[in-house]
């Protein structure tokens, strides 16, 4: 048995234009696939690898020069992409899936294997879309769950000791009564916070449900704060 496996080379390979670039730079191209995992592991997935530049130079022989120019082209034609790392960067071989597989080689024509091309990478540009999107969705869930602050309807005890608090001679359920009757709603909003109604109605000297001549038997004006909400939650 051979150790350490083996990687595949198209015979286009030699058509290609790394081919005809620096001698070294075919050298360190080279080195890089044969380094790349081929298979997912702990550490690195498939097609990745960690490198250095001085290991890169020890054994290819090419001087740091000749390697970060390499990279750069490799980068910039799309072959590979580099993150960095402690002592080094990560590598990610960027086809590699499709030149280290032996099914891509059945056909012999470029038409069909360019074809698979496109849509390897329409189908992963796809799917990261999606998947942008729906992080886009999620956080914005998120932040209006902490936005919404529910609407608790109060008792009629509720009310009354709140409006005694505040020198307010309150019926409660006269109060009760009448938002019951429109779904606690003002126009189209709903109420958020009744105890900043009570005291609207005590600014207003608002009818209160009492038999007192002196209360007024007029609707409360409500600043808009007063109101909105998503949901009514019997108590």
């Amino acid at each position: 048995m051979i150790p350490n496996g083996a990687t595949i080379w198209a015979r286009k390979t030699t058509t290609s234009d790394i081919f005809s670039r620096p001698d070294k730079w075919f050298k360190i191209w080279f080195y890089m696939i044969c380094c790349a995992n081929h298979k997912d592991n702990g550490a690195f997935k498939r097609g990745q690898c960690h490198l250095t530049y001085e290991s890169i130079m020890l054994v290819t022989y090419a001087t740091k020069s000749q390697v970060d120019h390499c990279v750069r082209y490799l980068k910039k034609n799309g072959m590979l992409a580099t993150r960095k790392a402690t002592r080094g960067f990560i590598v990610t071989i960027v086809n590699y899936d499709l030149y280290q597989n032996f099914d891509n080689y059945k056909s012999d024509t470029d038409g069909e294997m360019k074809a698979k091309q496109k849509r390897n990478r329409s189908e992963t540009e796809a799917k990261q879309k999606r998947q942008d999107k729906q992080e886009c969705k999620n956080d914005k869930n998120v932040k209006n769950d902490k936005k919404v602050k529910k609407f608790v309807r109060p008792t009629v005890q509720q009310l009354e000791e709140y409006s005694k608090s505040i020198s307010y001679d309150l019926d409660g359920q006269y109060f009760i009564d009448k938002y019951d009757g429109n779904g606690w709603m003002a126009g189209k909003t709903k109420m958020q916070d009744w105890k900043a109604v009570v005291r609207t109605w005590k600014k207003n000297n608002f009818n209160t449900g009492k038999t007192n001549g002196n209360n007024r038997s007029r609707s409360p004006r409500l600043n808009e704060q007063d109101w909105g909400g998503e949901e009514l939650i019997e108590s």
